[in-house]
C-alpha cells in the first residue's frame, strides 16, 4: 500500500529504494513509496506480531483520514481501520465507501463494503438505528442490482423489522418498498402488491403523502402486470397526477415509467409516449435535485427501456433498438444485472420483429443467462420464447420445438406455483407447444399440454387460461385428458 511519507523518514526510505525493495510514485501532490513485489511486502508482512499489524494499521488509517485529501481515500482508510479491528470506524467507513460505490454504480465493490457495515454495526453503541436501517436498505437494493433478489428481500425484511420495532414508519415504508421490488422481479405478483400495500400505508402514517403515492404507483403496475388494467389504471393516473406537479426527480421518473406501462399495455401508445416524454422534460428541469437514492438506479434505464418498447408497438423498430441498446450498454458499463437483464430481454424482441434474427438470438440467450443468475425464472422462460420464435423464423421446427418444451418444462418446474403469475407464465409456452405438436401430427403430446391446461384452470383465475381450456373443449374432434 502506499504510504505518504514524512521528512524523519526520507532517508531510509530512499536507502530501500535504492536496494531495490520499494518504489516512489507521485500521489495527490505527495510522493508515496510501495513495495516493488507483492510477495515481498507479504513476505514482510508476515514477520509482523499481530499487535503490531493491527497497532500499524490504526496509524496508517488515522494518517490517512487526516489529510487533506483524505475524501479521496475512503477504501483505503476502511482496509487500514478494518485491519486494525477498530469496528466503530469500520462500519463509519464501510457505510461511506459503500454509498459512494452505489451511488456511481459499483454494485459489487458496493455490496461488499455494506455487507461488512451490515454484520459489525450491530457491535457499534453509538450507531442509531436509523443508521442501521438505512445501511441494510442500502445493503437490500444492492443486490437487487446485482440480481441477488432473494438475498435483497430478505435484508429489506430485517430492515422493516428493525425499523417498526423503533417506530420508523418512513424506514419501514421503504423497507416494504425494496420487498415489494425484489418479490416484483422474481414473479411473485401477489406479495409484491401485498408490500407495496403495506409501504403505503406505512407512508400515511408518517405523513409522506409523496412516497404514499409512489407506493400507490407500485400497486398500480403490478396490477398491470397481474392483467388487472381496470384496477391498476386509476391507482397509476393518480399518484402521476401527485407526483408529476410535486415530486422530486427520481420520484416523476417512477411514477411515469408505472402510468406509461399501464396506458400502452391498453392500447394507448402515443399517450404512454408523451408520458414518457414529459416526465423526461420535467426531470431535466430539476436537476437541482440531488442525486438519486439506492432505491432509484434502476428507474431512469427503465424509463428509457419502456420508451423503447412504445416506439416498438408504433413499429418505429430502428428508433427502437437504438434506445434499447444504450439501456443496455449502460447496464453493461454500471454493472447493474436488473437492467441488463430486462433490456437484453426486450432489445432481442425488438431485433426479432426487425428480422434481424441472429442478433435476436445473441440477446435473447444473454437474457435467458442472466436471469437465470438473477432469480428471474419467469424472464428466462420468456426468453426462450424468444428463442423458439427465431427458429420458427427461420424455419427450424425442430429447434423451435426445442425451445418450447424446455420453456414449458421449466414453467411448471422453476416458476413459484402458488404465484398468480405462474399460470401465464406457463400459458406463453403452452399454447404453441400444442400447436407445435398438432402441426408435427403427435395428437398424444398435445393431449399431454391440454390435460395440464385444464388441471390448471380448475384453480385458475387467470382468464386467457379459461377461455384456452374452454375453447378446446367446445372444439369439435379436440383431445379430451
Amino acid at each position: 500500500h502506499a504510504t505518504p511519507t514524512n521528512r524523519s523518514h526520507r532517508a531510509e526510505l530512499n536507502a530501500l529504494a535504492d536496494a531495490g525493495i520499494l518504489e516512489w510514485r507521485p500521489d495527490g501532490g505527495e510522493i508515496c513509496f510501495v513495495f516493488r513485489q507483492e510477495l515481498l511486502r507479504e513476505a514482510i508482512y508476515a514477520t509482523v506480531l499481530p499487535e503490531n499489524r493491527r497497532l500499524l494499521h490504526r496509524l496508517i488509517a488515522e494518517a490517512l483520514a487526516a489529510q487533506p485529501e483524505a475524501e479521496r481515500r475512503p477504501p483505503q482508510i476502511l482496509h487500514h481501520f478494518h485491519q486494525a479491528g477498530q469496528i466503530d470506524r469500520t462500519v463509519e467507513y464501510a457505510r461511506v465507501v459503500g454509498r459512494r460505490a452505489l451511488a456511481i454504480g459499483a454494485f459489487e465493490e458496493a455490496g461488499r463494503a455494506l455487507q461488512l457495515a451490515t454484520r459489525l454495526q450491530g457491535q457499534v453503541a453509538e450507531s442509531t438505528p436509523t443508521d442501521n436501517v438505512r445501511t441494510l436498505l442500502d445493503l437490500s437494493w444492492t443486490r437487487v442490482y446485482l440480481g441477488r433478489l432473494r438475498d435483497a428481500g430478505e435484508t429489506a425484511r430485517d430492515a422493516g423489522d428493525t425499523a417498526a420495532s423503533h417506530g420508523l414508519a418512513s424506514l419501514a415504508g421503504q423497507a416494504y418498498v425494496a420487498c415489494g421490488q425484489s418479490a416484483l422481479l422474481r414473479h411473485e405478483h401477489e406479495d409484491a402488491l401485498s408490500e407495496f400495500e403495506m409501504a403505503e400505508h406505512r407512508f400515511e402514517q408518517a405523513g409522506d403523502a409523496l412516497s404514499a403515492a409512489r407506493a400507490r404507483s407500485a400497486q398500480g403496475f403490478v396490477l398491470r402486470t397481474m392483467k388487472r388494467m381496470a384496477d391498476g389504471l386509476p391507482l397509476v393516473e393518480d399518484a402521476w397526477a401527485v407526483i408529476r406537479v410535486q415530486g422530486k426527480r427520481s420520484a416523476v421518473l417512477r411514477a411515469a415509467h408505472d402510468y406509461g406501462n399501464v396506458l400502452a399495455d391498453l392500447g394507448r401508445a402515443p399517450e404512454a409516449l408523451a408520458v414518457f416524454d414529459e416526465a423526461v422534460r420535467i426531470a431535466d428541469a430539476r436537476t437541482e435535485i440531488a442525486a438519486p437514492g439506492p432505491a432509484e438506479a434502476w428507474v431512469e434505464p427503465a424509463v428509457r427501456s419502456a420508451r423503447a418498447i412504445v416506439f416498438a408497438r408504433l413499429g418505429r423498430l430502428d428508433e427502437a433498438i437504438v434506445a434499447q441498446t444504450e439501456v443496455y450498454e449502460e447496464g453493461v458499463a454500471q454493472g447493474n444485472r436488473i437492467t441488463q437483464t430486462m433490456s437484453s430481454f426486450h432489445l432481442a424482441d425488438h431485433l426479432l420483429r426487425a428480422g434481424r434474427l441472429d442478433e435476436a438470438e445473441i440477446f435473447a440467450v444473454r437474457a435467458m443467462e442472466l436471469a437465470g443468475m438473477s432469480n428471474m425464472p419467469g424472464r428466462a422462460i420468456r426468453a426462450r420464447l424468444i428463442l423458439a420464435n427465431v427458429d420458427r423464423a427461420r424455419g427450424d421446427a425442430d429447434g423451435c420445438l426445442e425451445h418450447l418444451e424446455a420453456g414449458e418444462f421449466l414453467a411448471r418446474t422453476t416458476v413459484n406455483q402458488e404465484s398468480g403469475a405462474a399460470d401465464d407464465i406457463w400459458l406463453r409456452l403452452a399454447q404453441p407447444l400444442a400447436e407445435a405438436f398438432e402441426a408435427r401430427g403427435e395428437p398424444a403430446r398435445s393431449v399431454e399440454v391440454y390435460a395440464e391446461a385444464r388441471r390448471r384452470a380448475r384453480a385458475s383465475v387467470n382468464p386467457e387460461l379459461i377461455a384456452w381450456v374452454a375453447a378446446i373443449d367446445a372444439a369439435e374432434g379436440a383431445p379430451q385428458a
